[in-house]
């Protein structure tokens, strides 16, 4: 029932004890993302989230849609919030690449347990269709060395303010996650938190 957070967020800067319920996880993600925004020091606790790959399989088993929108999140994106149409696409994320336009990221999530090159070109295309600078394909199964052959092949991005290359397409798995290994992606800008204006989608509360 927390929606988009008020009631927590209120708490919260009042100095209120607060505990929130939320059956859909896009909207546990969006209070999370908000309430460190409003809040960086902000100490709380997620349950009911998976915190092992046991646990991740469960969820997806469970509801992919929901496990999708969690894996969206653990790379720092906005997941989609329509479940249908979305050219493959389950999350997007927003990067400065000049002072007045953003890169884009999109994310399309596998929750089957296999999977393929196929769907590294797959993305990639999509990343092609939308003009997104960067794709990523998070896996629940660990990728095959022929699905990171075919992301490789994609090159890389030189983000214009680091000097710092990065993949134009990555396979990342949630294995990857709970053994600590980072996505390689520049500095986003914070999910839900509205972007300068960019010539991709722009980011908006929802």
């Amino acid at each position: 029932f927390c929606g988009c957070g008020t009631t927590v967020h209120a708490a919260q800067f009042h100095g209120r004890n607060w505990i929130g319920i939320d059956v859909a996880y896009i909207a546990i993600d969006l209070i999370q993302k908000r309430l460190e925004s409003a809040f960086p020091d902000v100490q709380f606790r997620v349950q009911g989230i998976p915190t092992d790959l046991d646990s991740a399989r469960k969820l997806a088993a469970a509801n992919k849609f929901d496990f999708e929108r969690w894996a969206v999140s653990l790379v720092g994106c906005v997941p989609n919030s329509k479940q249908v149409g979305d050219r493959g696409i389950d999350g997007r994320g927003m990067f400065p690449i000049s002072d007045a336009t953003n890169g884009q990221v999109i994310i399309s999530v596998k929750a089957g347990q296999t999977v393929n090159p196929a769907q590294v070109r797959e993305v990639a295309g999509t990343a092609s269709a939308v003009g997104a600078e960067l794709a990523m394909l998070i896996t629940l199964v660990p990728p095959t060395a022929k699905m990171r052959e075919a992301a490789a092949s994609h090159g890389v991005f030189v983000d214009p303010h680091t000097r710092r290359e990065f993949p134009r397409v990555q396979v990342y798995s949630i294995e990857d996650h709970f053994n600590g290994i980072a996505p390689k992606l520049p500095t986003l800008h914070l999910a839900y938190i509205k972007a300068r204006a960019s010539t991709g989608e722009q980011l908006t509360l929802l």
